[in-house]
């Protein structure tokens, strides 16, 4: 048992409810939460956009927090890639545990929670958070003789001490306000509830300023004789000694695009209107005089000229004076500085792409050229830096489920559960089917092993059919039911030297429009290749036939009118 329950002493509830020993160490946790939290959600804007100083006024501030834009679509723009993770092929999954227990485990893990399955589970409640509450954590509830996951917020702890690998000794919740209402029924309004997990125990505690009362009724032991709760992120920075954001290394210029984001919001807003001007009269409050009730006007500032106006108004000039240049006219409309605004959008546009390289090693191509197929515009410049980020994904994906997975396999079956090994897929198709498809139509060109066509196929169906998983399922057994698949018809004739072979490929695209339209989805490689070989076995025993006898009728044209020798 980690804490006592008894005394103020060091390791004991008392002392951390009263001295809270890691405040600092929290707070900082909780601030760092809270910044990446703003730039990927928007919440708390206002609360980090500033006064610009020497350029700005108290009231310019005030409207450049309320109309400014957040950077929720600058994150979900460059998260977009991510996505690929839960799409990626291949991998695999194994469970240690007795075969009359998997399908319940199975089951379980379809819907741990509410409906969710762990992996969707995982994708709402878990990716997204990873990135703007690294410090937050997934805890493992108990309840109803079941576990289930669940997402805690490091802005609910009280106080825990730096992660050992990504799990804790101790963690103390702050109580939500339903607990305090269950437990004001005590007379004790005015106290503070928390909820104080170690290895042994789950504690309900009142404190009531100077001593931890127990609240037994539901306080219970800890099944899982650890802390069951989890670090959302898995990149430590071991000089603050906590987890942060696969974000972080963007946050200044998410911080930079977030001001000149919002100063451009202000430019537009006060230069976007064409603005009538004309020449005309004075200041309608002191009509010219510059004085109201002997002190400066206060809407001219002893000008005698109105000098604020909204889009709606005109603005006045004063007429010329006698020795002054006349004007070329004498009205118009005041338009923006288009130069200064489109410099302001190419400078927010680079930002998005210097956090768009620093996160994933590559840009994306906005415009097609003359040596790139139309379909290509946004596929990436490389692939691999983007392959090897996803790579770090999944890595931290697969350490989670396998937690997860062994929380609950542990709890449920603790007779039979022995483990689990879970592999996800890597295989992410970044390119789009049309560039894949390009991959390996050149490769065919060059002549590449029947391997590395197969592989680059595989990769363009799983692009092509990804949303329709019953096409993607016919076209490979398609593939795989064709012997010289990647030969084409015009090249059968000089590449496939066996004649029964060279029948065989000529007429498998007729063998497949006989098949009816379930077919291909229905029975098994197996019993297709089965009726494949029936059918053209049947047709190259035919042409074998026909051939023989058109042999045969040659030979006996050929005796009938070869010349005869004549006698000696």
């Amino acid at each position: 048992m980690i804490l006592e329950t008894k005394g103020d002493q060091g390791g004991s509830i008392g002392y951390i409810l009263k001295k809270k020993p890691n405040a600092k160490y929290v707070k900082s946790v909780q601030d760092y939460s809270s910044k990446q939290t703003m730039h990927v959600t928007g919440l708390n804007l206002k609360h980090y956009l500033s006064l610009i100083d020497y350029f700005e006024k108290a009231e310019l501030l005030e409207l450049r927090q309320k109309y400014s834009p957040s950077n929720e679509d600058f994150y979900g723009r460059l998260h977009r890639p991510i996505d690929k993770i839960w799409t990626a092929r291949g991998g695999s999954a194994n469970y240690y545990i007795s075969d009359g227990d998997k399908a319940k485990l199975l089951g379980i893990l379809a819907n741990v929670k509410d409906g969710y399955s762990l992996r969707k589970w995982l994708e709402t409640f878990w990716l997204l958070p990873s990135h703007y509450d690294p410090m937050g954590m997934i805890f493992m509830e108990v309840g109803d003789n079941t576990t289930y996951p669940t997402y805690k917020s490091c802005h609910d702890v009280f106080d825990f001490p730096p992660p050992k690998g990504r799990e804790y000794d101790y963690i103390v919740f702050k109580c939500d306000d339903k607990i305090k209402q269950e437990n004001a029924a005590e007379g004790k309004e005015t106290d503070v509830y928390y909820r104080v997990v170690d290895d042994a125990f789950d504690y309900l505690v009142r404190w009531d300023g100077d001593t931890a009362h127990i609240i037994e009724s539901q306080s219970y032991p800890n099944y899982f004789d650890k802390v069951p709760a989890i670090t959302n992120g898995n990149i430590y920075d071991p000089i603050n000694k906590w987890y942060v954001s696969a974000d972080d290394e963007i946050t200044g210029v998410a911080d930079q695009y977030l001001r000149d984001r919002s100063v451009l919001t202000m430019f537009k807003m006060q230069h976007g209107f064409p603005i009538k001007w004309l020449y005309g009269s004075d200041c309608p409050t002191c009509n010219g005089t510059k004085k109201v009730s002997g002190k400066n006007c206060p809407s001219c500032a002893g000008t005698g000229r109105k000098s604020k106006y909204d889009v709606s108004e005109t603005i006045v000039v004063p007429f010329p004076k006698a020795n002054d240049p006349m004007p070329p006219e004498y009205a118009g409309f005041y338009t923006p500085p288009i130069e200064t605004w489109e410099m302001m959008n190419e400078t927010i546009e680079g930002l998005f792409k210097d956090a768009h390289y620093t996160k994933w090693g590559t840009n994306q191509l906005e415009d097609n050229s003359s040596d790139q197929p139309a379909t290509a515009t946004g596929r990436f410049i490389d692939v691999q830096p983007v392959n090897d980020r996803l790579g770090k994904y999944t890595d931290s994906l697969e350490f989670v489920e396998t937690w997860v997975v062994d929380k609950i396999g542990e709890f449920n079956f603790p007779a039979t559960y022995k483990g689990c090994e879970i592999n996800e897929g890597r295989r992410y198709l970044i390119e789009s089917p049309d560039v894949i498809w390009k991959k390996y139509q050149d490769a065919r060109t060059a002549g590449a092993p029947t391997t590395s066509l197969t592989f680059l196929y595989m990769q363009w169906i799983q692009a092509e059919f990804r949303s329709d998983s019953m096409e993607l399922g016919r076209q490979v057994k398609l593939m795989k039911l064709d012997t010289f698949f990647h030969v084409s018809l015009s090249q059968a004739a000089t590449i496939i030297t066996n004649p029964d072979d060279y029948i065989r490929k000529i007429y498998f695209e007729e063998w497949v429009n006989q098949l009816k339209p379930n077919d291909l989805i229905t029975k098994t490689l197996d019993e297709l290749r089965t009726m494949r070989d029936e059918y053209l076995d049947k047709i190259v025993a035919t042409k074998n036939d026909e051939a023989a006898k058109a042999a045969e009728k040659e030979l006996q044209l050929q005796s009938k009118y070869a010349p005869k020798k004549q006698a000696a």
